[in-house]
């Protein structure tokens, strides 16, 4: 397999997706209008993301030594996935319980094997010549030691903290924030690590840390890219939303693809929320990332082209 470009640290999981019309009430029941099972968790998400869009990419994290495990294992070989650099552990494969209620979800966790990812795990000759490293759902200290060799492997570097470690305080992340150069957050993030309602104030804020582009998913109301001489706006492209699931493992994904391949931030925001909106047409977070000739077909139909 060729060296990767792009290599992902954090979590894989099994995703068990339940379609419904209403969650239940305490001691109800409900029917559940569709099931599925697929290969989950953001980091792992967004490996696949961009083997599918045409980087080669690599995947660093932990299974168990179990079922799900090796069809975790089948789905990254599948995908073109690198997976020299993933663990086997006695826990068991991590699992999300995902219930999608008219298109929103909730999320129940089970980390599991991902919780046996350690910092000294990360290894430095194997993120070496890589573009950029993406780290997304990693506990803190793991997140810092991949952020610290990235850097000094002159490896650019990708943070998306999600909400459990948003929700741990800008001081908490700081030293992963000071080292990254994409700054991926939805809104309640930014919120989460700035106190601030205003959106590009709070975005402002985050670049005074380090990093050149402070990216914000909205959801239905598009993104923005925020960097030192410029905000881009844009709005969410108008779609069936079926389940949100893996939307924004789609949007990081498209985002890094973007501007590896050296699109403007304008089209890179573009091509990023084309990718999130092709995402929420479809039930799971795996199933739903497009390849990149379906981000340039979407876009085509809406009178956009891109020159990739």
């Amino acid at each position: 397999m060729l060296e990767p470009k792009v290599v992902s640290v954090g979590n894989a999981n099994i995703d068990l997706i339940i379609i419904v019309d209403r969650v239940p009430e305490p001691d109800e029941e409900v029917e559940a209008l569709n099931f599925e099972i697929s290969g989950g968790g953001s980091a792992a998400n967004f490996a696949v993301a961009v083997s599918r869009l045409g980087l080669q990419s690599g995947f660093i994290g932990c299974l168990g030594r179990d079922y799900f495990g090796e069809f975790l294992i089948e789905e990254f070989k599948k995908e073109g996935v690198d997976i020299s650099q993933i663990r086997v552990s006695e826990k068991p494969t991590g699992m999300v319980i995902i219930l999608v209620e008219r298109g929103e979800k909730r999320m129940i966790a089970f980390r599991g094997a991902n919780l046996s990812l350690k910092p000294e795990h990360i290894n430095s000759e194997y993120i070496r010549g890589v573009e950029v490293l993406h780290i997304s759902g990693a506990r803190i200290k793991v997140a810092e030691k991949a952020a610290e060799k990235a850097k000094k492997e002159n490896v650019k570097v990708s943070f998306d903290p999600g909400s459990i470690i948003a929700s741990m305080g800008l001081k908490a992340c700081i030293n992963v924030i000071e080292k990254t150069d994409i700054l991926m957050l939805n809104k309640v993030e930014l919120k989460l690590l700035t106190g601030a309602k205003n959106i590009i104030r709070g975005a402002k804020t985050l670049l005074e840390f380090g990093p050149n582009i402070i990216a914000v998913k909205l959801g239905s109301e598009g993104s923005l890219l925020v960097s030192e001489d410029r905000v881009v706006r844009k709005e969410a492209f108008q779609v069936n939303v079926v389940d949100t699931t893996g939307a924004g493992d789609a949007f990081d994904a498209a985002l890094i693809y973007a501007l590896v391949s050296q699109l403007d931030l304008e089209n890179a925001v573009l091509m990023a929320n084309a990718a999130g909106a092709i995402s929420v047409t479809r039930v799971g977070a795996r199933n739903s990332l497009p390849t990149i000739r379906e981000v340039k077909n979407f876009l085509s139909e809406r009178g956009i082209k891109l020159t990739i």
